[in-house]
Order: structure tokens, then sequence, then C-alpha cells
């Protein structure tokens, strides 16, 4: 189903969303979110998308957007988003190795010595 069809049938308005921009009952308007800035907090390590959202959840105390709102709006903002560097190889001909996250401790059963062990990913 396209976007548009999904926001005329459940945007503002509509049956599923009643009146999307304001909080039940109070007839306060939620504020507008820096979706630029949930962009760059996003690519600090640890942060996620739900951490966010709880973070701007505690601060707007009573006036916020759902998560599902939260994401759905914060999706909308990316698909904007001009994506670069797109390249092609074929199947063998390049390696790419990631390293992902914090570090994972292994430890040696026999000495219980401890140690740091990194883990990557590669494709």
């Amino acid at each position: 189903m396209a976007v548009a069809t999904v926001a005329r049938r459940y945007g503002p308005g509509s049956i599923a969303f009643p009146d999307s921009g304001r909080s039940e009952g109070s007839g306060e308007r939620i504020a507008p979110l820096d979706f630029a800035a949930v962009h760059a907090q996003l690519k600090c390590k640890g942060e996620t998308l739900q951490l966010l959202w709880e973070k701007y959840r505690a601060a707007q105390r009573e006036v916020s957007y759902s998560y599902f709102q939260f994401c759905s709006l914060y999706r909308e903002f990316r698909g904007g988003l001009q994506c670069g560097m797109r390249k092609t190889y074929l199947a063998g001909e390049k390696l790419f190795v990631d390293f992902c996250g914090p570090t994972v401790d292994v430890i040696n059963v026999a000495t219980a010595e401890v140690h740091a062990a990194q883990i990557f990913v590669a494709a």
C-alpha cells in the first residue's frame, strides 16, 4: 500500500487517529520533533530508537507521541534522506569485516582467567 494511501486512511482526522496532533482529552498540542537530532544520536554507540523514545517520553511527560508514532515519523524522515556510496561487487571479490559493539568476556574454565574478546561480522 502506498504511503499516501496509508496517510489518508490512518492519518490525522481518520477514524484510527481522530486528532493525532493532540493528546487525548487535554487539548494540548504535541511539540514537533527534531528528527535530524534523533538521527545523529542514533549514530552513538549503544543508542537505540527505543532508548531515544523513552528519553523523549520522559522529557515530554503526558503530551507525547506513542512509540509506534515516534518510529513511523522517524521512518518518514529517514526516507527523505539522500543515500549515497552504493557500490556493487561480484560475489567473492571483496570481504568486509566489522566489529560489532562492546567486548565479550571469555573465561578459561581451567584457570578462571578472563580475557576480553572482540566479536566481528564478515560479509
